[in-house]
């Protein structure tokens, strides 16, 4: 097999969303005639959770370089550092000026055909940056977000150093991919379209393991469930306003309709203010699980909930999960984007502007009623529409852009 080099900052055994790209592409590169050699950061990392499952998934095969790092910066109290230090693009760079030799090295080292780098964090493209004009080595340069045009850059104070950084990585890389068509249009203002590749992001069958999907849901109340990180971006706060008024209007109580988070919910303050509906048993909060298991608890709900209230035209990640589950979704997002015509095209679920508290409440009883009546099924999928987010099947496409580029016939 021919080498590959993965590049990414977080990887298992470190959990939640940051890892999957990496860890799955790591997973299934070695069936199309690659094998990946990880470069990661050391386990030295704190507050960020564990799923050691992901990493007994991996075949024996791929190889994992945690070069030495230690942040010195992290030994100055906040207060201070936040005046002496402000690394560009993010955080992280620090790791990256601190490697960028261990990468090159490892790069002749192994005879790598190819290295794909993938963010955020961003700054993980500068390592990629590096190494093409330190060896040449073919590079796929691999955004699971937008970078300077994600909608958390907006106000970003000066800007125009990591704009430049954007531009450097987009035109010295050989191919770009995105996990959104939004991501696509808007590279294609600084570099051409050509050389662009939408590769979106997925589910993994094997992940579904400890689910028995043909079991019926015979809980009498609406259980809808949320699976992921919760912060500005993706806000519940309207949707659980909506569960308050209607609570308050003794419509509903927790023999109709329940909703369960599991989030970074350990000191999330955007639950603070419905501490009512959890004592009344309509809101359950739950800390990360690993990542099997927090699908198994999703299976158990009868609605999946997506929230994208910051920006438009993002795929979060977990809708192609979602969509395995055939649970029906409930998007509060902006009607009209990439992510309802996604949907839309799946028959994975509705849309409702995250905005329109009315709309919210008349959805919301429209599936308590469809529960009571016994009428609320799981969906039918178009799975022909589907398969091509398997991420397997994403592995695949990655190995065919890792062929053209280097130049390998396997």
């Amino acid at each position: 097999m021919k080498r590959v080099i993965i590049v990414s900052y977080h990887f298992p055994p470190y959990g939640g969303k940051a890892v999957q790209r990496a860890s799955k592409l790591a997973k299934y590169l070695p069936d199309y005639g690659f094998q990946p050699v990880v470069f990661t950061m050391p386990l030295t990392e704190s507050g960020v959770m564990m799923d050691r499952t992901l990493l007994v998934e991996l075949p024996s095969c791929v190889e994992i370089h945690r070069p030495r790092y230690r942040d010195l910066w992290k030994l100055v109290p906040y207060d201070i550092r936040k005046y002496l230090y402000n690394p560009l693009p993010d955080k992280y760079r620090g790791w990256v000026n601190a490697v960028e030799s261990d990468l090159i090295e490892l790069i002749k080292k192994t005879g790598a055909c190819a290295l794909v780098s993938t963010s955020p964090t961003h700054s993980t493209q500068l390592l990629g940056l590096a190494a093409k004009e330190t060896t040449g080595i073919p590079w796929i340069a691999d955004f699971r977000d937008q970078w300077t045009g994600h909608p958390d850059f907006t106000g970003r104070k000066n800007p125009e150093p990591i704009f430049k950084m954007e531009r450097r990585v987009l035109e010295k890389s050989d191919i770009i991919v995105t996990a959104a068509p939004c991501a696509k249009r808007d590279f294609q203002k600084k570099v051409s379209g050509e050389k662009i590749r939408v590769i979106e992001n997925g589910y993994d069958e094997d992940d579904f393991q400890l689910i028995d999907r043909s079991q019926p849901h015979n809980h009498r109340e609406l259980r809808i469930g949320y699976n992921g990180t919760v912060r500005s971006i993706e806000d519940p706060t309207t949707l659980l306003e909506t569960i308050s008024d209607l609570f308050n209007e003794g419509l509903f109580d927790k023999n109709a309709i329940q909703l369960t988070f599991t989030c970074n919910a350990k000191g999330n303050k955007i639950f603070n203010p419905f501490t009512g509906l959890m004592n009344a048993g309509l809101l359950n909060v739950y800390d990360f699980l690993p990542h099997n298991e927090s699908l198994a608890r999703m299976a158990e709900m009868d609605i999946s909930l997506l929230l994208l209230t910051k920006g438009r035209d993002i795929y979060p990640a977990k809708v192609f999960e979602y969509m395995y589950l055939s649970n029906p979704v409930l998007s509060l997002s902006t009607p009209g984007d990439d992510l309802d015509r996604i949907i839309s095209e799946t028959n994975s679920g509705t849309v409702i502007d995250y905005r329109d508290h009315a709309a919210i409440k008349r959805e919301i009883i429209r599936l308590v009623d469809l529960k009571r009546q016994g009428k609320l099924s799981r969906i039918s999928c178009k799975r022909n529409e589907i398969i091509r987010f398997s991420r397997k099947h994403i592995a695949e496409r990655f190995a065919e852009i890792l062929k053209e580029i280097s130049g390998s016939i396997l």
